[in-house]
């Protein structure tokens, strides 16, 4: 089992990496989906807010919790980020929240994080965002396999 202060800085990382890649992948489904799709590409467009939201509150309790070189590996953002994401909304009409990527521009890391850096509620709060990470996660996937195109081709899923 992981000591607190790994399992807290572990799930706030993966969850940085994970939680903006099911925004950006919601997206492209939401960009990509012929109009015909409405129902569909509301929804996708509604699991990427949601996705957001859960970003921008992880955004907000990584500051100073999380590793310095995950920072600078540029595996959360890169400095490409922000305009690739301004271009794309302008390009395809799709809103995507911005203030999240800023706000990861200015997460400050630790190149060490002490045992009893965090407090003891970090980790029941850490726990709560995986949990709704997966929860969410969970309603993607089911709306992936409600749609015709991913359902007839589930056993590539």
């Amino acid at each position: 089992m992981l000591p607190n202060n790994e399992f807290i800085r572990l799930s706030l990382e993966i969850n940085l990496f994970f939680q903006r890649l099911m925004k950006e992948h919601l997206f492209f489904i939401e960009t990509a989906l012929a109009p015909v799709n409405a129902d569909y590409i509301a929804e996708a467009k509604n699991l990427k807010e949601e996705f957001e939201r859960l970003l921008a509150e992880t955004v907000s309790y990584s500051d100073r919790a999380i590793s310095v070189n995950v920072i600078s590996s540029n595996e959360l953002v890169t400095p490409f980020t922000l305009t690739a994401e301004e271009l794309t909304s302008a390009l395809t009409g799709a809103e995507l929240n911005t203030e999240i990527t800023k706000a990861e521009y200015r997460l400050t890391g630790l190149t060490s994080i002490p045992a009893d850096y965090y407090r003891e509620s970090s980790e029941n709060i850490v726990g709560d965002l995986n949990q709704r990470t997966i929860n969410l996660l969970e309603e993607v996937i089911a709306f992936q396999k409600e749609y015709p195109p991913f359902r007839e081709n589930a056993g590539y899923l």
